[in-house]
C-alpha cells in the first residue's frame, strides 16, 4: 500500500507525493468523495483509492501547531 499527500489540485489533476517527495499524478475524478489539498490517499496494490482520515486530521493538527507557534 502506498500513501501519498494531495498537494494541490490543478484542472482535472491532484499532483500528489509520496514520502520520498516523488509526485504522483492523479486524475480527479478518481479520488475519493471528500480528497482535497492537504488529504492523505492510500493507493492498494489494485490501484484503489482511499482517503486515511485519521492522518489527515493528525497532519492537520500538526500543522495548526507549528503555525500557532510561528504566528503567535
Amino acid at each position: 500500500m502506498k500513501r501519498v499527500i494531495i498537494d494541490r489540485l490543478e484542472e482535472a489533476t491532484a499532483v500528489c507525493f509520496d514520502e520520498n517527495k516523488n509526485a504522483l499524478l492523479i486524475e480527479i475524478s478518481l479520488l475519493p468523495k471528500g480528497a482535497d489539498e492537504g488529504c492523505t490517499l492510500l493507493i492498494d496494490d489494485n490501484g484503489g483509492i482511499s482517503l486515511d482520515l485519521q492522518d489527515t486530521r493528525e497532519r492537520a493538527a500538526r500543522i495548526k501547531a507549528l503555525e500557532d507557534q510561528l504566528f503567535k
